[in-house]
Order: structure tokens, then C-alpha cells, then sequence
């Protein structure tokens, strides 16, 4: 047991969690074509990132490279700080939109993100990383699948 490193546990769970949101997507009724990629594309390829990523993760906890301590007092914080505020977006996208609650949400993760790290991203970087998060976003739904993104009671768009 004293051989199991952090990168294999993570590596095995994403792994593990993969196949079995795998087998969940089998069960949906409308399968993939090119014409219409239907409701198992965009899980299928996050599937595929938790397998693959995991695979990699697990390898790698084989590199003997030294582990750093993995949750310390300021990783607990960011954790905690970063699901706040996704409990924080899934409630003020109702209220501010598709467009406006991604942005302020990108900037605000990467803040959390950068705090405590040795190099820092500027405001202005953050800013530009948020903007264009967002406009990826837009492209991919509005743009490129002809979906509508949920509009903001408040901002109306």
C-alpha cells in the first residue's frame, strides 16, 4: 500500500468514472451520425478526456518524480472558494445570462487559481482570457450547433 501515490488514486477514479458515464451514454436512445451528432456527442467526448487524462495521470505517478503535499490550508480555501462559486453561477445564470455570468466566472477562477502561485497573470490577461472563454462559447453553441444560449432575466441577453 505505502507504493500507491496520489496520481494513481486520481488517475484510477477518473478512469473508473469514465466507463462508468461511458455506459450511461450506451443507454441513450439517439445514436451518433455525422449529419446529427444527437445527445451523446458532447458526453462522449468528455468520457473520452476522463479516460485518456486519467490513463496519463496514472502513468505518470510511475515517473518517481517527488510529490507535493496535495491539499494544503490555501489549496483547501481555493477548492472551497471554486465550488462556492459554481454554486454562485448555476444560481446567476438565471438572472444574468450565457454571456455575462461566464465572463465574470472565467476571471474569477483564474484569480482563485493564480492566488499563491509564483507567477501571476495581469488583470488585463484575465480579463482578455475571460472574454475570450466566453466568445468560444458563444461560437460553438450559437454559432456552429444553432443553439440557443439561455438569455438572463435581468440583462435580457
Amino acid at each position: 500500500m505505502k507504493n500507491i501515490k496520489r496520481n494513481h488514486v486520481t488517475g484510477a477514479v477518473l478512469v473508473l468514472a469514465g466507463i462508468f458515464f461511458l455506459i450511461q451514454i450506451l443507454h441513450f436512445k439517439k445514436s451518433f451520425s455525422w449529419s446529427y451528432p444527437g445527445p451523446r456527442a458532447f458526453p462522449m467526448i468528455a468520457v473520452t478526456g476522463f479516460i485518456v487524462c486519467g490513463l496519463g495521470i496514472f502513468f505518470e505517478g510511475f515517473s518517481g518524480k517527488e510529490e507535493k503535499t496535495f491539499l494544503d490550508r490555501i489549496g483547501w480555501y481555493k477548492m472551497t472558494g471554486m465550488f462556492a462559486l459554481t454554486c454562485l453561477y448555476i444560481f446567476l445564470v438565471k438572472y444574468f445570462g450565457s454571456l455575462v455570468c461566464p465572463t465574470f466566472a472565467v476571471f474569477i477562477y483564474c484569480a482563485i487559481i493564480a492566488r499563491g502561485q509564483g507567477e501571476k497573470a495581469g488583470i488585463l490577461t484575465r480579463i482578455l482570457y475571460a472574454l475570450a472563454v466566453t466568445a468560444v462559447i458563444y461560437v460553438l453553441y450559437v454559432i456552429c450547433f444553432h443553439m440557443k444560449l439561455p438569455r438572463g432575466i435581468i440583462t435580457g441577453f
